[in-house]
């Protein structure tokens, strides 16, 4: 039942996706780091931010994947996946 009320606000436009500065950001309820995430401007610099840290950290460069897991890496909690 709680999957299909989110498929539903997914669906509607005041509570799914935003799009900002060209990028897709996911909907403000789905931002769970904090209250901060909900302005956009916020949201799209820290995703900036932590990119920048990762390309610097680990070594990625721009055409790797990466995917949050708590699955792989205990330490950074992210699963490098080669393009």
């Amino acid at each position: 039942m709680k999957s299909q009320i989110h498929q539903l606000l997914d669906k509607l436009p005041f509570t799914s996706s935003v799009k900002f500065n060209g990028i897709i950001l996911p909907p403000k309820r789905r931002r769970w780091c904090g209250s901060e995430f909900r302005d956009d401007d916020y949201c799209f610099q820290s995703a900036i931010l932590e990119a920048k840290r990762l390309k610097f950290e680990f070594g990625i460069k721009n055409n790797d994947n990466i995917f949050e897991s708590t699955e792989t890496d205990k330490q950074t909690g992210l699963y490098l996946s080669q393009s």
